[in-house]
């Protein structure tokens, strides 16, 4: 009898509805640490944290790859610490391993026709004339501010028996020989000839 009274008196106190208690609990271990109200993740805690960051969570990058906060999109913007050159046609690189902006090749061209009384030029690129220094010696003299180094160029006679080549000159002129294999002995021959020069 005092026993049903005892619980008849409980289920007035708390309104005859179920009671549930809250425990404030709390247990640290590998990569969480804290206390019951306030916890830290220790995302370098390795097999511990398992699970894919959210894209929006991903942080802005700065240094040689960068993006904006939230977004998984990198615009790579330096190479070891050096801008890349945007604007740049050709890129090479350096001693530091960093791109760098590098020089295009550039080209002349020319055939001509060369004796005694000079030389015609037939077709030319980048050449602006021809002249004759001597029998089987040319000086191609090229279009103004073509080269802005030294050019090199090959030249080719107009038969099977005849052999030309170049000498390094200068940015604005390169002297070519053409040479006569007919006779067993290379000699120097007036003659129609092609050359191809190349530079930066």
């Amino acid at each position: 009898m005092k026993r049903l009274i005892a619980f008849a008196c409980l289920w007035l106190v708390t309104g005859g509805a179920a009671h549930s208690q809250v425990y404030n609990y709390f247990s640290a271990g590998c990569a969480l640490s804290g206390n019951a109200t306030s916890q830290t993740v220790n995302l370098a805690s390795g097999a511990c944290v398992i699970g894919t960051l959210a894209a929006a969570q991903e942080p802005a990058h700065t240094g040689d790859a960068t993006n904006v906060a939230g977004s998984l999109a990198l615009s790579v913007v330096k190479v070891n610490g050096l801008a890349v050159p945007i604007s740049a046609y050709v890129l090479g690189s350096n001693g530091s391993g960093q791109l760098v902006s590098a020089s295009v090749f550039k080209q002349a061209g020319v055939s001509a026709t060369c004796n005694s009384g000079g030389c015609t030029v037939n077709t030319a690129y980048n050449v602006a004339s021809v002249t004759r220094s001597g029998v089987g010696q040319y000086n191609i003299n090229f279009s103004g501010g073509t080269f802005s180094t030294s050019a090199i160029c090959v030249a080719f006679g107009s038969s099977s028996n005849l052999a030309g080549f170049g000498t390094e000159g200068s940015n604005t002129s390169v002297e070519i020989y053409l040479y006569s294999l007919s006779g067993g002995t290379p000699a120097l021959v007036d003659t129609s000839f092609a050359a191809i020069c190349m530079g930066s």
